[in-house]
């Protein structure tokens, strides 16, 4: 469900920003939620894995609504 991988999706971004040794968990998650959606979002999330620092080009707050605001206009709200 989209509003379920949008609350991991915010967890993913502040465990990337505070270089949580946890995110690769939280990058697992999300990629588990996003299965039944568009295909995209998963390699979404693996590029997140391979490339953390390049999502974090803007301050944590911003980039978690950035980000899926982002992933709602390219994939829809999935409701």
């Amino acid at each position: 469900d989209f509003a379920e991988l949008r609350l991991v999706h915010g967890k993913l971004l502040e465990a990337l920003h505070s270089r949580s040794p946890g995110s690769r968990k939280i990058i697992a998650a999300a990629k588990a939620k996003a299965a039944g959606l568009p295909a995209g979002l998963q390699d979404f999330y693996a590029r997140i894995a391979r490339r953390p620092g390049d999502f974090l080009a803007q301050g944590a707050g911003t980039a978690v609504e950035a980000n899926a605001g982002y992933a709602e206009q390219q994939f829809g709200s999935g409701s």
